[in-house]
């Protein structure tokens, strides 16, 4: 973990997909194409990451992606115009053009399925009928793309520790799925395989210890081996094969720090292309030719862009990839004559800014097209039960899915909430709003959203600064927008709410392994610091009742995942003391410090859940004790900031929404010569 920073960082793949409205597959592929900057525990799993705000907001700041064309076809652009633009194109990359008569046989590419964005997915059969995909309370599934039948393997037995799957690769004739399981209670990771038909899952022993994180990058063409890259103890990389019967291990090459590598098999297996950042700073990639036995390796492609995902053609004569150098994602691919790469080649223009692409043995392409994702601000009439009596409106119709963190004032009538042209204070009754021209920059990724003080003309807010473990907290007057800092917190904060009387700050902090949280008070006049709870796991979220005698908050245990028993919601003393546990199960991984509010009355504590398919939904739990309840709010995306009108009529909230994705196949584009 880094030190000597003053910012609360995105804890999971989950966090930093939430925090830039993608999904998590959408993450990871920034990662790995684009340089999104993430960052991985030592000695952990894989799984382990963490994600700065402000670092992201940089990247996504320098981020030069030209938006995608509307696709259309050659033969209504005017001949004249197409050859200019394609020689334009390649005197300025130095590469040579596919002819526009091969390009132009290109059938047009067709949808295949719809992806629901709640679920990652994770791998193509080579025949293109399957794809997997991870759900991610428990297992990994396979869709047939054909009949829309889905079938998934038991990955968990009676009592097993939870877990969730994750790098998957079909075998050669489609019939087994290699995978990683990431048992995020045990900090430990397997290798496993399982029937694509549905059945039990054989595990495939890595080492002595066990703790190998070893994604499968593709099998062997008889199916014997798996192609993997390793994360050693010592936090060096490694591709190696694995045998699939008994598990032993055949090292190809090291680097000297593990990072995300694809890689690919040729139709023949003899030999491996992988893509690699040779320069850290930089983290540009390249692409190598590694033969399989080792004996050999060559550059492939070298070039001050990146290029990545290495694909071989059908044939195995030329190697496909991605690559921005022509300023938007584009496929290329090289040549190979007599196993030495010719000159690059530009194959398609229009392919879209993120999301995974695989190529099949009958040479289609397959592509992600990913949703679009935002943050909208809604409200909701409550009846007498305090339960949904209309469907939701939405509250905010400027800036459409950029607003977010919306809280009430105290006397319920004003809204604060955070949009695209800043901290905007927004009256109920007229509709009017302002923006308060704040001094220091306040980001959501690392904070629980706007708390009025008593007063109702400042807010707590939460900003990341550059140096120092843990965030600012701020004092935001409304009439100036002057920033007064009250605490630079001295760890990593995930979450954090204001007494009643405004006079402290109740905020949770965390060990380094997220093995041990904190609940500490601080009060601003006499500048001192209270324990007030510990607890085995990583607090998530804590709200004080409206009388300001009870905290209520949300834990997740073992500090990772998000399965049933993991998490929690209790409630306490303010002044400390013994705490009632409300409810155990399943909460919104990665936005729980989010979900929490209390009813007005403080009969019950509100909390957001998933109830279906990329759908929220808002529970609530007696704090008397009993069972918990929807109150009929569901809605596209995740529900979060909730918090009800202190007249209890209305409820406010905004939601994370993401459209599904779509999955595309391209035919008939590649070169006739050499496929």
């Amino acid at each position: 973990m880094d030190i000597n920073r003053d910012e609360q960082p995105l804890n999971s793949w989950k966090e930093i997909g939430a925090y830039l409205q993608r999904n998590e597959a959408t993450a990871r592929r920034w990662e790995r194409e684009e340089g999104l900057p993430v960052h991985r525990h030592p000695h952990k799993i894989r799984a382990s990451v963490y994600a700065y705000p402000s670092e992201i907001d940089t990247w996504r700041a320098g981020r030069k992606v030209t938006a995608d064309p509307t696709p259309r076809p050659l033969w209504r652009i005017p001949a004249f115009a197409l050859t200019m633009a394609l020689c334009l194109i390649m005197v300025g990359n130095g590469v040579r053009p596919v002819s526009a008569q091969q390009a132009g046989a290109a059938k047009a590419a067709r949808q295949i399925s719809i992806i629901d964005p709640s679920i990652g997915p994770q791998a193509l059969s080579l025949d293109g009928r399957y794809m997997s995909f991870t759900d991610w309370s428990t297992k990994i599934c396979v869709r047939d793309l054909v009949t829309g039948a889905e079938t998934c393997p038991a990955n968990t037995a009676p009592n097993a520790p939870p877990g969730y799957a994750e790098d998957a690769a079909f075998s050669p004739d489609g019939r087994q799925i290699a995978y990683v399981w990431a048992l995020f209670t045990e900090r430990r990771a397997e290798l496993r395989v399982a029937p694509v038909a549905g059945g039990t899952p054989r595990r495939i022993p890595l080492s002595q210890t066990n703790n190998d994180y070893a994604p499968p990058l593709g099998w062997t063409p008889d199916g014997k081996q798996l192609l993997i890259l390793r994360s050693l103890p010592d936090r060096t990389g490694q591709l190696a094969f694995v045998s699939v019967s008994d598990g032993s291990i055949r090292p190809l090459k090291s680097f000297a720090s593990w990072q995300n590598v694809n890689a690919s098999l040729s139709p023949d297996g003899r030999m491996i292309a992988y893509d690699f950042a040779p320069d850290p700073k930089t983290q540009a990639r390249d692409i190598f030719l590694l033969a399989a036995d080792g004996s050999r390796e060559i550059p492939a492609v070298q070039n001050p862009a990146n290029d990545t995902n290495p694909m071989w053609s059908p044939g195995g004569s030329r190697i496909l990839f991605l690559s921005n150098r022509t300023g938007q994602r584009a496929l290329w691919s090289v040549p190979l004559v007599d196993g030495k790469p010719g000159p690059a080649e530009l194959i398609k223009t229009d392919l879209p800014a993120s999301g995974q692409v695989w190529m099949t043995r009958s040479g289609t392409l397959y592509y992600v097209v990913p949703g679009a994702g935002g943050s909208n601000i809604y409200s909701a009439e409550l009846g007498a039960d305090g339960k949904v009596s209309k469907p939701p409106v939405l509250e905010v119709d400027k800036f459409l899915n950029g607003n977010g963190g919306p809280s009430l004032s105290p006397n319920g009538e004003y809204l604060a909430y955070l949009s695209r042209p800043g901290l905007v204070i927004r009256t109920l009754k007229t509709g009017e709003e302002r923006v308060v021209p704040t001094q220091v920059p306040i980001n959501l990724g690392i904070n629980v959203g706007l708390r009025w003080f008593p007063d109702g003309r400042s807010l707590l807010a939460v900003s990341a600064v550059p140096q120092g473990p843990g965030p600012n907290f701020y004092r935001i007057h409304l009439d100036t927008g002057a920033a007064e800092l009250l605490l630079r917190a001295s760890r990593q904060t995930p979450s954090c709410t204001l007494s009643h009387d405004g006079k402290s700050i109740f905020y949770a902090d965390f060990d380094n392994d997220q093995s041990r949280g904190r609940l500490m008070r601080f009060d601003l006049e006499t500048r001192r610091e209270t324990e007030v709870k510990t607890v085995a796991g990583y607090f998530r979220g804590v709200i004080v009742s409206p009388d300001g005698k009870q905290l209520a908050y949300s834990v997740l245990e073992n500090g990772y995942g998000a399965g049933s028993d993991a998490n929690y919601i209790a409630v306490m003393p303010v002044e400390g003391g013994a705490a009632r546990e409300l409810f155990r199960g399943s909460l919104w991984y990665g936005t729980a410090r989010w979900i929490l509010t209390w009813s007005p009355d403080q009969k019950y504590v509100l909390f957001g859940r998933d109830t279906g398919t990329n759908q929220g939904g808002l529970w609530r739990v007696p704090v008397a004790g009993g069972p918990a309840e929807e109150i009929g709010l569901s809605q596209a995306g995740r529900i979060v900031f909730p918090q009800i009108h202190p007249d209890g009529r209305r409820i406010f909230f905004s939601t994370n929404e993401t459209s599904p994705s779509e999955l595309w196949a391209l035919e008939n584009f590649l070169p006739a010569a050499g496929r």
